[in-house]
This record gives structure tokens, C-alpha cells and sequence, in this order.
């Protein structure tokens, strides 16, 4: 029950900023890079440990919310 509670409440406080007057400072974008996972040595390389990875792609979006002149709140979703 504390989680809904928790939830409703951040939910109606960034409501209520949406809705305020003086917020006016919204940005969309979107969010991509690459990930490597999994570092392991497989064969030797030079004497030392070649690097094997696996590549991953990430994609998303975010939003930048101008809260004062030089503090902003930006959730992401990936």
C-alpha cells in the first residue's frame, strides 16, 4: 500500500508542475548508444588477453523539465 501511496504522490506533484504557469521549460529527445557486456578472455593477444565482447544496441527517449533556472528533472525511459 505504501508504494501506490508513494506513486499517486509523485505522480500528482509532477502533475501539478505540468499544469503550473510559470513552467514553460519542457525538451523531448531521444536517447541511443551502444552497450558491451560480457569482458572475458578468450585466446591470448600479444601476451596478454584478447577481449571478447557482445554489443548491444539501446534506444529510448527522455524529457528535460526545467524546474528553476539552473535545476532541471529528467526522467528517461530505455
Amino acid at each position: 500500500m505504501r508504494n501506490k501511496t508513494t506513486i499517486l504522490a509523485v505522480g500528482l506533484l509532477l502533475v501539478a508542475l505540468l499544469v503550473s504557469p510559470g513552467f514553460s521549460a519542457v525538451k523531448f529527445g531521444p536517447k541511443a548508444g551502444l552497450a558491451l557486456a560480457n569482458l572475458s578472455p578468450s585466446e591470448p593477444l600479444f601476451g596478454g588477453f584478447a577481449l571478447k565482447n557482445k554489443a548491444g544496441f539501446v534506444l529510448g527517449a527522455f524529457t528535460n523539465i526545467g524546474l528553476a533556472k539552473n535545476f532541471s528533472f529528467q526522467p528517461e525511459i530505455l
